[in-house]
């Protein structure tokens, strides 16, 4: 017997529900954050306040954090370059992110923060910005939002668009929503054809959901950092989760290699919890944050700072992508594709599937499905430069391949402007 599948309006009305007995925790943690950051517009802005006045016809875009906002960057001044008199206004979820913005958009776009989904601060943000489109970036479904928008007819396309596994696999109580959101919307323009597949799934119009490309190669093929140079050749462990270190530990001294090994933790608040699990090494090691030097002694460095995994990604010999030894589902492999980086992960890339096959085609990847496969593979490639050299070329190829994603993305909002 099939099982019925929830009310769309009960489901609504629960949603609804929920956002309401939420509301005094948000609004403290969204005075806490704006706080934090010294940013006084950002709590109010989030609860659907004091909002910038523009006239009809803004182009309104949204990207929820500092990652989506810096891949957008292109695209927004390539519209501000190509329609100089259109208002632009960019929105995102996080006071970072406004930071970010407000440093690096063009002169003369705005930022603003959206405000959380309940219905009247949706209303009253509409009204203010009056847009004559919606530019959602990757997967914001917000049903109030996009209830809004369809009743005051602003139309809403998602770009570059992502759906993930975890969203895929939602509460069955939550997919009428996330349904009801993607009904809603006039166009899914997606980052690749595995999330175009997951979109139509999830409830999308198979005649107005298309594949352009992964609009964040275009920040990565545009910008490189400079290079953190340490006195040493070096590879880096990028991004690596609980338990990792350990694992990467034992794959770099099974490969035999005397190259410094730096690991860059995704939390750098783990430092002591990762030192503790490191010390039956026995390594020498040195640590970024307590300003340790590095001497031809040191064999391990803990590069547990904010803000410089791009320096150290430009300045490795070999970069191994964490979050894919365990299960994790992987990290972003663009970035050290983009620098002509030899890049290795495990088997866990679950998060990036689709990156990792255009990748590991194009020969700019391996993969690998143990600790005992990565110690041969770093041996491998550090003892032949030329194949590591290779493989960072073929990875750079294949993300000069995308350099056009920009004007694809262009190509469909023109008919919206």
């Amino acid at each position: 017997m099939a099982t019925a599948q929830p009310s769309p309006r009960l489901t609504l009305l629960l949603y609804r529900t929920l956002l309401w007995l939420l509301t005094p925790y948000l609004r403290w943690r969204f005075t806490r954050e704006g706080k934090h950051f010294n940013d006084p517009h950002f709590a109010r802005q989030r609860c659907g306040s004091h909002h910038p006045e523009f006239r009809d016809g803004t182009l309104w875009l949204h990207a929820a954090s500092v990652g989506e906002v810096n891949a957008l960057l292109p695209l927004i001044e390539a519209l501000h370059t190509e329609h100089p008199e259109l208002p632009l206004l960019l929105t995102s979820n996080t006071a970072s992110s406004g930071a970010v913005a407000r440093e690096r958009l063009p002169a003369g776009v705005t930022h603003a923060y959206l405000p959380f989904d309940w219905p009247a601060a949706m209303h009253r943000f509409l009204a203010h910005v009056r847009p004559r489109v919606g530019v959602i970036m990757e997967t914001e479904l917000w049903p109030n939002l996009y209830g809004q928008c369809a009743h005051e007819g602003v139309p809403l396309l998602i770009i570059n668009g992502r759906i993930s596994q975890k969203t895929l696999g939602a509460p069955r109580w939550l997919k009428p929503l996330y349904r009801g959101c993607l009904q809603q919307t006039t166009q899914v323009l997606a980052r690749s054809e595995l999330d175009r597949e997951r979109f139509l799934r999830l409830g999308a119009n198979p005649a107005t959901t298309r594949v352009i490309g992964n609009i964040k190669v275009a920040a990565l093929n545009r910008t490189s950092p400079p290079p953190i140079e340490l006195g040493r050749e070096y590879l880096l462990a990028a991004s690596t989760r609980d338990g990792e270190e350990r694992l990467v530990v034992e794959a770099w001294q099974q490969s035999g290699r005397e190259e410094l090994l730096v690991i860059a933790p995704r939390h750098i608040q783990r430092l002591e919890t990762i030192l503790t699990e490191l010390a039956p090494f026995g390594l020498n090691v040195a640590v970024r944050s307590r300003g340790d030097a590095i001497g031809d002694e040191t064999q391990l460095y803990i590069a547990d700072t904010f803000g410089e995994l791009g320096g150290f990604i430009a300045g490795a010999r070999l970069v191994f992508m964490g979050g894919s030894l365990v299960a994790m589902g992987g990290h972003n492999i663009l970035e050290p594709a983009a620098m002509g980086k030899a890049v290795v992960t495990g088997p866990h890339m679950e998060n990036f599937l689709d990156e990792s096959r255009v990748l590991r085609e194009g020969g700019g990847l391996l993969q690998v499905a143990s600790v005992g496969e990565l110690a041969t593979t770093l041996a491998q490639l550090l003892g032949e430069p030329a194949s590591c050299d290779t493989l960072g070329e073929r990875a750079r190829e294949v993300m000069a391949k995308q350099a056009d994603v920009v004007e694809r993305y262009l190509e469909a909002l023109n008919p919206y402007l």
